[in-house]
């Protein structure tokens, strides 16, 4: 401690003055007035706060009224006032505004932000307009992120080493540890086009290469292979809605890949297709993958108003979730599973008289789960336009949700997994999560991701479709 004071001296020594018994910095060589302790005066300097991680700052082993420190993951100062940290950009926690970053290079067309997907301290953006030098348009990208001490940072720009342009790889992305799929649903494969593709990559020491590019064993011109992408271990879930069936347009399906070992190589296990098929079902809209189960949305059934089916590898067998809405509700347009929790959007759905208000459809298991309580929500809001979730917090997006007065500027809500009366689950509203900057028509919450404590939220459509992210670290 007597260094440290030492230290601090003579740093201070050549622009301190004294005067009674307060201290000044000055570099107009001024006493400092006698009305503070300290007075810091500069023209050219700032004063530089101490910077921690959110866990840092929970993690202080004391903590005393008054304590003043910078928070690296949600960039903003936080006091402690005896017994809690409070904010002081906001009124509430609950109301901190995320910050957002553009794409690098930043270009209108790139639509960054278009997918998202999160897994521990990595995160991937697709940009499916994404121009490679050499003349290859819209041939699509992925970024990586990589937090570290709290901050993301831009590692790589992820492009397919058979690049074409017009492929659109981003469309779709999914993260999960060291292995990332994304779909390129316009690629062209053989003679026809728009037959889509899906590409691998996995991280050796901190650095991300393509390992396998997959296709359906039976690609059709139209299928749109690629559209959604899941990853879970050693499985990949990959949704063509423009699927032709026998005596139908657009059914739909997905694919369910497996790695093999022994190869090593990705193979195709099998091609869910679904019961009941119909045209136009658009089946594969949306996919996720967990614990030997596929969750697939079915968003144009029964005239646009949709459902979701979940297919057990171990036995090919199927259930249908089928909340039984009315036409042009879109349940499935979004889907999410994790363990035995299951997820459904339904973006178009009236509630309340609303029409394109939204609903979001919670189960465990086979049975439903309980209701999320929402914010008072309105027409047009999209709320189930994307849906993620994480070690019992749900992100939805509302792409049509006005904010400060704009349309469809849209914003993300986060909800905690709760117990209500008589046991039953409750799902809690927590926070909203928008930008003070936004415009009209900018649909924030078209992509979602959240894994442990850090959210993504994204949309392909600012600024002439250059696109943005926001990212956040949730506390309590």
């Amino acid at each position: 401690m007597r260094l440290f004071t030492v230290l601090i001296c003579a740093l201070l020594v050549s622009t301190t003055g004294f005067s009674q018994n307060n201290v000044g910095i000055k570099t107009d060589g001024s006493l400092p007035d006698s009305s503070a302790k300290l007075d810091i005066q500069s023209t050219t300097q700032g004063l530089l706060m101490p910077r921690l991680t959110t866990a840092q700052r929970n993690a202080m082993p004391k903590k005393t009224a008054g304590l003043l420190v910078y928070d690296i993951d949600k960039q903003t100062l936080y006091i402690y006032n005896g017994s809690n940290w409070n904010a002081l950009a906001a009124v509430s926690g609950n109301e901190l505004q995320a910050f957002s970053t553009g794409a690098i290079p930043d270009k209108a067309g790139d639509s960054y932000g278009c997918s998202v997907s999160i897994s521990g301290d990595w995160a991937a953006v697709g940009a499916y307009g994404y121009d490679k030098p050499g003349g290859l348009t819209d041939c699509g990208a992925v970024f990586i992120y990589k937090r570290t001490n709290g901050l993301w940072a831009q590692t790589q720009i992820l492009t397919a080493t058979d690049a074409q342009p017009g492929d659109r790889l981003g469309f779709s992305v999914a993260i999960d540890g060291n292995r990332i799929v994304a779909g390129a649903s316009l690629a062209t494969v053989g003679s026809g086009f728009y037959h889509g593709a899906a590409y691998v990559f996995e991280n050796t020491n901190g650095v991300w290469a393509q390992t396998d590019k997959l296709t359906a064993s039976d690609a059709a011109s139209g299928d749109y292979f690629g559209s959604a992408v899941a990853i879970e271990g050693n499985s990949i879930v990959i949704g063509a809605p423009g699927d032709d069936g026998t005596g139908t347009t657009d059914e739909g399906c997905a694919y369910w890949f497996r790695y093999e070992a022994s190869i090593p190589d990705w193979v195709q296990d099998h091609k869910i297709t679904g019961t009941l098929a119909a045209s136009n079902d658009k089946m594969g809209t949306s996919v996720s993958v967990s614990v030997g189960f596929a969750l697939i949305g079915i968003p144009g059934r029964n005239n646009n108003a949709g459902y979701a089916t979940l297919f057990q590898k171990s036995n090919t067998s199927y259930f249908d979730f089928n909340p039984m809405l009315p036409a042009g509700s879109r349940c499935g347009q979004s889907v999410f599973m994790k363990n035995a929790t299951i997820i459904l959007g339904a973006p178009n759905a009236t509630v309340d008289g609303k029409a394109n208000r939204g609903k979001v459809f919670m189960y465990n298991g086979y049975s439903q789960n309980g209701d999320v309580l929402l914010p008072a929500l309105n027409a047009d809001d999209n709320f189930g336009a994307s849906v993620s979730f994480s070690n019992g917090y749900l992100l939805v997006g509302a792409t049509g949700r006005t904010v400060n007065g704009n349309s469809s500027q849209g914003e993300a809500y986060l909800f905690k997994q709760g117990v209500g009366n008589f046991g039953n689950t409750i799902w809690e509203y927590k926070r909203k999560i928008n930008v003070n900057n936004g415009t009209i028509n900018e649909f924030y919450g078209q992509s979602v991701a959240i894994s442990g404590g850090n959210v993504l939220v994204g949309t392909e459509w600012p600024q002439g479709s250059k696109g943005k992210v926001i990212f956040l670290n949730i506390e309590e």
